[in-house]
């Protein structure tokens, strides 16, 4: 794998956009890189865990239970100057160094 296929496969380890369900063995795979979710045998344990997941969401009075989960995407996370920073650095758009967070030890030369 070339440094720039490496380079985009962690990437997309970190932040990439995640499965929609995911359970994992942390006892026998603590990196959690396999992902048992789509296992038919797991369908019990899932279900058990969804019910206690919406009920904890539900006495927390999670915006995502009561109708109010688009107010997650209405939060600002960034400036403008560094949203989106990796696929426009990637893309020559920007520079490290007009971010202004990264350090120079952020990168591989």
């Amino acid at each position: 794998m070339n440094r720039i296929d490496q380079s985009s496969f962690y990437w997309k380890l970190s932040f990439g956009k995640r499965s929609e369900e995911e359970l994992y063995n942390v006892s026998s795979d603590p990196e959690c890189m396999k992902n048992l979710a789509a296992d038919p045998g797991f369908n019990p344990l899932k279900q058990e865990l969804r019910v206690l997941l919406l009920q904890n969401l539900r006495e927390q009075e999670d915006p995502r239970i009561l109708g109010n989960g688009d107010i997650f995407d209405k939060y600002p996370y960034s400036s403008e100057a560094v949203r989106d920073f990796y696929n426009r650095y990637m893309k020559g758009e920007i520079s490290r160094k007009s971010a202004g967070w990264v350090d120079s030890t952020d990168f591989e030369e």
